[in-house]
């Protein structure tokens, strides 16, 4: 899916704030630009807000040790946020019209693998980075 000059706008604003730290680029613009096109506002909040949430768990997660009291109940709900914000994707990514894209994130975010853990993980660092401009944003 081409993206739109808005997009193109938004993700090079996006760029600027992060200090180009985005890590899945050209699937953060997609995703942008879907959820722009099919109307998806509520969807795509709650994805940042899930994003945002399994950002903060997975460093939480990261920075604790396997013995330390509530690792167990952080795991769970890691597990938790990463099903809500796989299931928010899903739903989409059902909206492109292209089905390499729906193939590509099946491949790259929807497997069962340590790799699409990490790149979930990093699509979440992105979209924590979104969450962070929104509250930048409306907390003033």
């Amino acid at each position: 899916m081409k993206l739109s000059n808005d997009t193109i706008k938004v993700m090079e604003f996006l760029d600027n704030f992060s200090d180009n730290n985005i890590r899945k680029r050209s699937d953060v613009g997609l995703i942008f630009e879907i959820c722009a096109s099919f109307n998806l506002h509520e969807i795509l909040n709650r994805f940042i807000f899930t994003s945002k949430s399994v950002w903060k768990l997975s460093r939480s997660l990261k920075n604790s040790s396997p013995e330390q009291q509530g690792s167990d109940l952080l795991k769970t709900e890691l597990g938790r946020q990463i099903d809500d914000m796989k299931k928010l994707l899903s739903q989409i990514i059902d909206y492109s019209d292209e089905p390499q894209s729906s193939e590509r994130f099946a491949n790259i975010y929807f497997q069962l693998t340590s790799g699409s853990l990490k790149n979930l993980t990093d699509l979440a660092h992105d979209f924590a980075i979104v969450k962070d401009l929104q509250s930048q944003k409306y907390g003033k």
